[in-house]
């Protein structure tokens, strides 16, 4: 019961319930940063808190309230910052972390596809993002069956996209970097199928071959190669026509006529989205037109 000589009494301090709170990974540069740290008494109410960028110091605001501190600072440069959260030298549950900035407004789409693609011809296009600080590219589409695709990198900093054109339609692309959608996108894609264009001369159904002054009719199914422009051109032996007559019923089909004036054979080429129709061009022979009136 007597006291012994040289004794001191001790507080011990627990400070394994103070922890930090989904600081998260990712953020937006030119933002600011907050998190919280929370299990905190009067008696723990002296954190040390410091961040780094690049090793250099970051200035950090420390707020405290009833059990929990709030933690801000300032992100102004892309990469990663390294914050360290003690208590008396001792790092505390989720300390140290790293944030990560970026910036998608530094991406940059390089090669960006023309608005028609064609079913089984691959287009590429590629993604510049060395200063767009960490993260990943990514690719969304809702129409997945009509394009598929493969992000790759090509080189440090650099990304390269690959669309595969499956069938005829309307797509919207877009890119994003850690979530967020970068420059030049969502972009629309078209796809047309040129192999689905079908092209026949219904003169031919009743002649061998075709005649001079006697007009010559085509008829051409596009109705399942999507959407593009057609364009019909003719070359005879001695020069190529003009004024070819095409006529569309606003349903996929069209009717394009001509008259020939020139004997022998002539080349019909049919393309649709500047690509050839299947079976294209048509080979054609003319022969003069016989005058029934000088036949005695």
């Amino acid at each position: 019961g007597h006291r012994v000589p040289n004794t001191y009494s001790y507080n011990v301090l627990d400070f394994s319930a103070i922890s930090v709170k989904n600081p998260g990974e990712f953020v937006l540069v030119n933002q600011s940063v907050k998190f919280e740290v929370v299990g905190i008494s009067d008696a723990t109410k002296h954190l040390e808190v410091n961040t780094t960028h690049s090793r250099i110091p970051v200035t950090v605001e420390l707020q405290y309230a009833d059990d929990s501190a709030i933690v801000a600072f300032a992100v102004t440069k892309v990469g990663e910052y390294i914050t360290n959260v003690k208590f008396r030298g001792n790092h505390i549950a989720g300390s140290p972390f790293t944030i990560k900035a970026c910036d998608p407004e530094k991406c940059q789409v390089v090669g960006l596809p023309m608005n028609t693609l064609y079913v089984g011809e691959k287009s590429s296009l590629s993604v510049k993002h060395s200063e767009a600080g960490p993260g990943c590219l990514e690719l969304s589409t809702e129409e997945k069956d009509i394009l598929e695709y493969s992000i790759k990198s090509s080189r440090p900093g650099t990304s390269q996209i690959e669309l595969i054109p499956k069938v005829v339609g309307s797509a919207n692309v877009e890119l994003t970097w850690v979530g967020h959608t970068i420059p030049s996108t969502p972009f629309p894609v078209n796809v047309a199928n040129p192999l689905a264009v079908v092209v026949t001369c219904t003169t031919l159904a009743d002649q061998k071959k075709l005649k001079t002054d006697q007009p010559a009719v085509f008829v051409i199914d596009a109705t399942e190669a999507g959407r593009a422009d057609l364009d019909v051109t003719v070359a005879g032996p001695l020069s190529t026509y003009t004024g070819i007559n095409v006529i569309s019923d606003n349903s996929g089909g069209y009717t394009a006529s001509f008259t020939p004036t020139q004997v022998g054979r002539h080349v019909v080429t049919v393309l649709w989205g500047g690509k050839p129709a299947k079976d294209t061009p048509l080979k054609v022979d003319v022969k003069k037109a016989v005058d029934a009136d000088k036949i005695s």
